[in-house]
């Protein structure tokens, strides 16, 4: 036997994730990059128990259900079609392929609906065997929940290091998709912790919201990304971040380009704080060069480097003075986050930094540690604004005192129905504030009390204004007794009242939904879904020789069981070719599938046996046996003629049956027929017995019946032998007589011997 086998597709499943899903964070890198591939613009991270419990969200594209089948599946993605795909890369990853890894490792379920769809999916899988799909309500894009990563790898899980270490790795990960996606917004949550939360508002915005001020103020645009100075010069080589295509790599190339074109800035032991966002055609690297596809390397190793090195030395020529000291006029600087379609084509330009107060995920902190600093950055965002706030106060007051003489006339206004007047010198002000109105909504539900248990758990209603869709959905549960509201509505618009209405998202399961107005912006939604119903049928055969005995009845008697009690009952003839069929009957009770079963009433002398729906009926037809004694009269076999043995031949009703016994001397002239039907067609079998003829003089005749048995005798004349004399002659006398005789003709012999020899 040879040592080589084919491995089972499970194992092989869970070697290829060895290769795929490294650790926690490598896993969410493939997940954050199918986002990415599906066109999503707001991506969500949810990270519990050191990244064994994880859960990443989406806006995008979704799947539909072919491609939601297809997803877990080895091999399967949208991304190549030929060989020649794989060295021509345009896009992040090969949809699937990562899935199917992390699906063999951890037990994993996607929930995803296209925009075009009504109806979502979700697919269960436990160590890649799928156990679940199903229709689902949900909004378009993808959620995919991961739960107890390597559980059936202990090795692996083994060696998985502490949470705090698996949470930087991901962190880290999370943050340079991050910085190379400054379009999409990323939200990280660790432990429920927000960690990272960008606005997807472009480069400056970014790069503000995951490292603060500090850096920001501190980075100089160059033509292949940002360089920065020498206040925020670092302890390695880590923070130049390279982006070739927008794909986060490590390239030893670029890193020796940078650091060779800072030449002399650079303090011993410090490396430059830098920024490289890389364009390159596909053809000309190879980004499977690790497993990870995090190390690239070129076609043309000394043309990039030459290429970058340059543009370092070009921009520190020219802008030495100008960018590479710290930039103290950024505090004029405005990075406006409410416009995300703006580019900010020079950070450093006059202007104020305008933010909400946020979170801020600071890269590093002064020990190399990764750190939240929400008060550092609040306090940098703050000191922005106060200082934008005073020029422009002090910009309003200069005017004012300018038009302080000319203030002597004044303007009034008479009242404007529902607004508020406001005199500003010679300007008036009128304020009206719209007024608002808010829609209820209350889910109503006909499926005799979820009866067949497809009820969802929850179900998302959308508003409608003036016959439009608008992105206003509520969700409504059991929980809150499946009762919602839109609220802070514009009551108008143009100067028309707006009407609302609201449609419900598709519930799916056979539900139909009505939509019933019920008062001035009062609505209910009625779902109504008839319980599944089913059949129960079934037929009787019959194991009784054909009826041999007339025992089968004419009907019989056929209950419904209903998870063990009898519901239904019905009367079966020959008629009905002995089948019966329960229809209309419910498939479900609570939410549990009914349990169906048939029983027969007895039927008197057969034995009964039920197969699904299906009853046999047993009898076996009653037997008996004939006895025959063979009885001689022949004088005790005097003339020596009876026979060593005699054959009987058995008849039912008149007709031969093919069966004999021979009766002997050895076995006494005695026998039995048995194993004999009782009954043909219902009707009792009479059993009789002929004897084969004996010859030799002998007579047959044949005395008894089947019940007592039947005794056959032979009967034979002797014949007589010698004359008789008389009654009371006997062979002794013969012998007297014969004995006489002879002596006489002795005597006679012997007197006449001597007369001759004399």
């Amino acid at each position: 036997m040879g040592y080589i086998k084919i491995l089972d597709e499970s194992v092989s499943n869970i070697i290829a994730a060895g290769e795929v899903v490294e650790n926690p964070a490598s896993m969410i890198k493939e997940m954050i990059e199918n986002s990415l591939d599906a066109k999503a613009t707001v991506i969500k991270i949810e990270v519990f128990k050191g990244g064994t419990e994880v859960k990443i969200n989406d806006n995008g594209i979704g799947m539909d259900k072919e491609d939601t089948l297809l997803s877990i599946e080895r091999h399967a993605t949208s991304k190549i079609s030929t060989k020649d795909d794989v060295f021509n890369l345009q896009t992040y990853g090969f949809r699937g392929e990562a899935l199917a890894s992390i699906a063999a490792v951890s037990k994993l379920t996607i929930s995803t609906r296209t925009a075009a769809s009504n109806t979502g999916y979700r697919i269960g899988s436990y160590g890649g065997v799928v156990r679940k799909f199903e229709e689902i309500s949900r909004n378009p894009g993808t959620e995919i929940e991961v739960r107890d990563l390597f559980y059936n790898t202990p090795a692996r899980k083994k060696f998985l290091r502490k949470e705090s270490t698996e949470y930087n790795k991901i962190r880290d990960i999370v943050l340079k998709e991050a910085l190379a996606n400054t379009e999409v917004a990323f939200i990280l949550e660790l432990d429920g912790k927000a960690t990272i939360n960008t606005s997807g508002r472009g480069i400056d915005n970014t790069i503000l919201e995951l490292f603060g001020k500090s850096v920001l103020r501190n980075l100089n645009k160059f033509e292949y990304g940002y360089l920065g100075n020498v206040e925020i010069l670092r302890s390695s080589k880590d923070y130049i971040f390279t982006y070739i295509n927008k794909r986060y790599v490590k390239s030893a190339t670029i890193e020796r380009a940078v650091i060779d074109g800072y030449y002399t800035k650079l303090m011993k032991g410090k490396y430059p704080f830098a920024i490289i966002f890389f364009d390159i055609d596909p053809a000309e690297i190879d980004v499977n060069v690790h497993p990870s596809k995090k190390i690239v390397k070129f076609s043309n190793d000394k043309a990039i480097y030459r290429q970058l090195k340059d543009s370092i030395d070009e921009f520190f020529y020219h802008n030495d003075r100008e960018n590479w000291q710290p930039n103290i006029d950024l505090l004029k600087q405005n990075i406006n986050v409410e416009n995300k379609d703006e580019k900010i084509s020079n950070l450093f330009s006059d202007e104020i930094v305008k933010t909400d107060s946020q979170k801020f995920f600071s890269f590093e902190t002064h020990d190399g540690n990764f750190s939240g600093v929400n008060s550092e950055a609040d306090k940098d965002v703050a000191s922005i604004v106060i200082e934008a706030e005073t020029e422009k106060n002090y910009s309003v007051e200069k005017s004012q005192d300018v038009n302080l003489e000319a203030a002597e006339s004044t303007i009034t206004e008479e009242k404007v129905e529902e607004y508020t007047t406001e005199v500003k010198g010679n300007d008036v002000v009128n304020t009206h504030t719209p007024g608002k109105t808010s829609v209820q909504v209350t889910k109503a539900w006909k499926d005799n009390n979820n009866q067949d248990g497809v009820r969802p758990g929850i179900v998302t209603v959308r508003l409608i204004a003036d016959g439009q869709p608008t992105d206003k959905t509520v969700t409504l549960t059991k929980d809150n007794n499946w009762t919602g509201s839109f609220t802070d509505l514009d009551e108008y618009k143009a100067g028309k009242k707006i009407e609302y209405t609201v449609r419900e998202e598709n519930v799916g399961n056979g539900y139909t939904s009505v939509v019933t107005k019920t008062g001035e912006n009062n609505f209910t939604v009625t779902n109504t879904r008839e319980p599944e119903k089913t059949f129960v049928e079934g037929s009787k055969t019959w194991d009784d020789a054909n009826n041999q005995d007339g025992k089968r009845p004419t009907e019989i008697t056929v209950n419904l069981l209903k998870n063990g009690t009898k519901v239904a009952t019905k009367k079966v003839t020959e008629k009905d070719g002995w089948k019966w069929k329960f229809e209309n009957l419910d498939k479900y009770e609570n939410g549990e599938l009914i349990n169906y079963t048939i029983v027969e009433e007895k039927v008197e002398g057969y034995t009964t046996e039920v197969e699904g729906y299906n009853v046999k009926n047993k009898y076996t037809p009653g037997k008996t046996s004939v006895q025959v004694t063979k009885a001689w009269k022949d004088n005790n076999d005097q003339d020596k003629k009876r026979p060593d043995s005699v054959t009987i031949e058995l008849l039912a009703d008149g007709k031969e049956t093919g069966k004999k016994v021979v009766l002997t001397k050895e076995n006494n002239w005695t026998g039995s027929f048995t194993d004999l039907d009782e009954y043909k067609d219902g009707k009792k079998i009479e059993y009789t017995v002929k004897e084969k003829a004996v010859g030799n003089g002998y007579k047959s005749v044949i005395t008894g019946n089947a019940k007592e048995g039947f005794v056959v005798t032979n009967v034979r004349t002797p014949k007589p032998r010698i004359p008789k004399t008389g009654a009371g002659s006997n062979s002794a006398l013969y012998t007297v007589l014969l004995g006489l005789s002879g002596t006489a003709l002795f005597s006679v012999f012997r007197r006449k011997r001597k007369e001759e020899l004399k």
